[in-house]
């Protein structure tokens, strides 16, 4: 939450220096072109809030010694997320810097979203984290599903940050007081001090967007955390 407060008075300013502003559409309402312009790609601020955060526990917990495969796990949440931010700075790049409104077309995200959460759920079978007990057909096209949900839900200002806020929390104290799956607890408490440190920026009138950046991470989020605590 400190990390993100303090980086949106350097960050957005800088966004706004390299015109990495919001494209509006025309056939939107009237009142939503003054948005254009807005910083977008804001997803930064949290990610890097969040890496910052499991950084610094899981140095801790090697320092005493309680270092594991469950926090290990907490580290594979954020890497695969954060390979969905990715994909989500690559389309924002295309609108902002190419000027080209739609981004990556909609096979070219598919196709990506598809092959990263394949490997998460690769990740899981081989470390024997998946078996005939989880029942999620074609889990991996529910985690593209959850993601572009997500990507969705972004339309207004501080909407998709504060849903998934909550949803954060939900997260946090399920796995912390009913699965004891400590990784998880961790992973999902830096989601929700990034996410509102970001909403301070982010609530209307919004100085600045998450942007695909952050939507895909965030969905990826949710998403992989269900999954990992084994909740079909």
């Amino acid at each position: 939450l400190v990390v993100t407060l303090v980086f949106g008075p350097v960050f957005i300013p800088w966004l706004r220096k390299l015109k990495f502003g919001q494209e509006i559409r025309e056939e939107g309402p009237k009142w939503h072109q003054k948005k254009s312009g807005t910083p977008t790609m804001g997803g930064i601020m949290f990610i890097v809030a969040m890496a910052i955060a499991i950084l610094v526990t899981t140095v801790i917990f090697a320092m005493n010694g309680n270092f594991n495969t469950t926090y290990a796990r907490c580290i594979v949440l954020f890497v695969i997320s954060l390979g969905f931010g990715v994909i989500g700075f690559v389309d924002d790049y295309i609108k902002v810097v190419k000027k080209r409104n739609l981004g990556l077309t909609a096979p070219q995200k598919f196709i990506m979203q598809v092959v990263l959460a394949a490997i998460y759920i690769a990740v899981l079978y081989f470390i024997g984290e998946l078996d005939t007990a989880i029942k999620i057909p074609f889990t991996s096209i529910v985690v593209v599903g959850v993601v572009n949900a997500v990507n969705l839900t972004d339309g207004l200002d501080g909407l998709a940050s504060s849903i998934t806020t909550i949803v954060g929390i939900f997260f946090m104290l399920v796995s912390y007081i009913v699965f004891k799956e400590y990784g998880v607890t961790v992973f999902s408490a830096a989601l929700i001090g990034g996410l509102i440190g970001f909403l301070w920026y982010n609530k209307y009138p919004a100085k600045v967007f998450m942007g695909d950046t952050g939507s895909l991470f965030l969905g990826a989020s949710v998403a992989l955390m269900a999954i990992d605590l084994k909740m079909p």
